[in-house]
């Protein structure tokens, strides 16, 4: 249940957008029961892993530091804060205490090689386990929805990619 809640709100972090597609596929697990019926999902980011490439270096890098410091709390045992670099602790400790407004300000067109310890990209370690294992557990539209789930998604999007949109309701 911990990390059911924990993927919640990364995915809350992440893209706020995602909200009502992780909460319409969780509805059935919570305890009590929620009688929904029915949700909204805007720009759902389906593969965290693939928005992630997206967002290193991007004026949103933000959202992808927000969703490291979130996977740090909800998977402690990936011990994140062991593959950065100072400048990369200060980041991390930073977006911990920000909002989402000054998130998009200080870090944007961060790229995460200059924040870890060994110079590689933070998404490089997202294939290899168990952070890979981290991730999967995160995706979104793997369980049937508890009821309609309608999803929308802007072709311009320059955040979550357009094909996210497409693919999460069809997993």
């Amino acid at each position: 249940m911990r990390r059911l809640r924990s993927a919640a709100v990364l995915t809350l972090i992440m893209a706020v957008r995602v909200a009502g597609a992780a909460s319409a596929s969780a509805a059935g697990f919570y305890d009590p029961p929620s009688d929904l019926k029915g949700a909204f999902a805007g720009a759902p980011p389906a593969d965290l892993a693939a928005v992630a490439k997206n967002l290193d270096g991007h004026y949103a890098a933000a959202f992808l530091l927000f969703a490291v410091a979130s996977m740090n709390y909800a998977y402690p045992g990936l011990d994140i804060p062991s593959l950065l670099n100072d400048k990369g602790r200060q980041v991390q400790a930073q977006v911990e205490t920000e909002c989402t407004a000054d998130g998009l300000i200080k870090p944007a067109f961060t790229q995460t090689k200059d924040l870890t310890a060994d110079g590689r990209p933070i998404t490089d370690y997202l294939g290899e386990q168990p952070y890979a294992a981290a991730v999967a557990e995160q995706r979104t539209g793997l369980r049937k929805p508890a009821a309609p789930v309608l999803v929308a998604h802007s072709v311009a999007d320059d955040i979550v990619p357009y094909a996210q949109g497409l693919a999460m309701p069809r997993s």
